[in-house]
């Protein structure tokens, strides 16, 4: 059992369906080889078939006996794939025909944005963002036999050791939300590791600090000063995915709760629901009719014009009052050879200078505070405003080989050569021999 267990509360009635999270984590953790199909962070729309096709339908979980009851294995053809799209010919050929995939899509992450059915009389759908749960009791865990996942002791985070995993895909079998996934080249199962490299240094999950519907909560669950424990055990508003499954998941939803259908005022929300009762029980259990009676009692105080604590931290405004990362609590209660890992290991590598060569043009006065003499420095107004830290000028290289460029002042390498190019060079200069 854990000492301490992180935890995301994630606002359903504020999710916009921009997937700003889903590329935030594709760009910091599947984009590598083998993990094209891959998303770790999805967003469905609901009522919809979901992300593999049919996952909330194959089972998965625990019984009532406490017995593994494993799923299908979904074939890889209803996760959907990557699409190439053919650019070249419009970008380079001249050709003024639309851009199109490769290939007919058969499927994809959210296919029911674009496909799905829909109902004329009542239209209605939402978003369910989706990340693995970091169960209490993770099905994953128990169906692994070579003990390849574990959750960690400090935080309650479940984790594959690479090094032990073989690519049986039991995990995938077991888990009811089917949020494992298998990597044909590496021959190993992935999954979501609720960014703990991140937490460890105070800072919180790419997906969330991506969010620009700040739908997203994240604290440490026994914690009473957290916003998921307010939110969860306070307030009683966020409920896990599927809570019949058994595995107690730690993402937690607070569910949508729209206006009534006909928009007749004053009628409870309850009395003539938008989106169907029935369908938001399937997903989060029969608390939620509670959970809805509740917010609507706190709304209509607040429309009086009297406060409502819930509420205003569901409107969470700012990043102090959506997360509260706690790295130091969870650090002392791990293991000794964690807490020399996390107090020694940098807190990442140091700025890049990264984009597409381009010819200095002449400085222009206006807006001076952005600018600066030194073309391998970052400008003070822009440090100000980003926190980021003033690099100093790249090292030079190997002197011999520089043929010179505009760094002439600050690269002893382009003092040997000769300032043929009016490009910037270093790393990558295609003078660079």
């Amino acid at each position: 059992m854990s000492i301490h267990q992180y935890a995301m509360v994630m606002d359903l009635n504020k999710c916009i369906g921009c997937h700003t999270c889903t590329l935030a984590c594709k760009k910091q953790w599947t984009d590598g080889d083998g993990m094209d199909y891959m998303y770790w962070n999805n967003v469905e729309t609901h009522p919809g078939t979901g992300y593999p096709r049919g996952w909330h339908t194959l089972g998965g979980g625990f019984d009532e006996q406490r017995h593994l009851r494993p799923s299908i294995l979904p074939a890889r053809a209803e996760y959907g794939e990557a699409l190439e799209y053919d650019y070249g010919q419009r970008l380079f050929n001249g050709k003024m025909k639309p851009v199109m995939p490769s290939k007919d899509p058969k499927y994809g992450p959210n296919w029911d944005e674009d496909v799905g059915g829909w109902d004329t009389s009542n239209p209605f759908f939402f978003y369910l963002p989706r990340i693995c749960n970091h169960c209490t009791h993770p099905a994953c865990l128990e169906a692994c036999p070579r003990k390849a996942i574990y959750k960690r002791t400090e935080d309650g985070i479940v984790l594959i050791d690479q090094d032990r995993c073989r690519g049986y895909r039991y995990c995938i079998k077991a888990c009811p939300y089917k949020k494992i996934y298998f990597n044909e080249v590496t021959g190993k199962s992935e999954k979501c590791i609720f960014c703990y490299p991140r937490l460890e240094k105070g800072k919180v999950n790419a997906c969330a600090a991506q969010c620009p519907g700040r739908i997203r909560f994240v604290g440490i669950l026994d914690d009473p000063e957290s916003p998921v424990h307010k939110l969860v055990r306070k307030y009683n508003v966020a409920l896990g995915l599927f809570p019949d499954k058994g595995t107690n998941p730690n993402v937690y939803y607070v569910p949508p709760f729209n206006p009534p259908k006909t928009g007749q005022y004053g009628r409870s929300i309850l009395d003539d629901p938008r989106l169907p009762l029935g369908y938001l029980k399937y997903l989060f259990g029969p608390r939620v009719a509670d959970v809805i009676a509740f917010l609507e009692s706190e709304l209509r105080q607040a429309q009086e014009g009297r406060k409502s604590e819930v509420l205003q931290l569901l409107i969470g405004r700012d990043d102090h009052v959506r997360y509260r990362i706690v790295p130091d609590l969870v650090r002392h209660d791990a293991p000794p050879d964690v807490q020399q890992r996390t107090n020694d290991k940098p807190a990442g590598p140091g700025l890049e200078k990264k984009g597409t060569l381009i010819k200095l043009a002449p400085a222009s006065k206006e807006h001076s505070e952005f600018q600066t003499k030194d073309v391998n420095s970052i400008p003070a107004a822009v440090t100000a405003a980003f926190g980021t830290a003033i690099q100093a000028p790249l090292a030079s290289l190997a002197s011999s080989a520089c043929t010179g460029c505009t760094l002439t002042s600050t690269c002893s390498g382009a003092e040997a050569g000769n300032a043929k190019t009016g490009f910037a060079s270093p790393g990558g200069c295609p003078q660079w021999h």
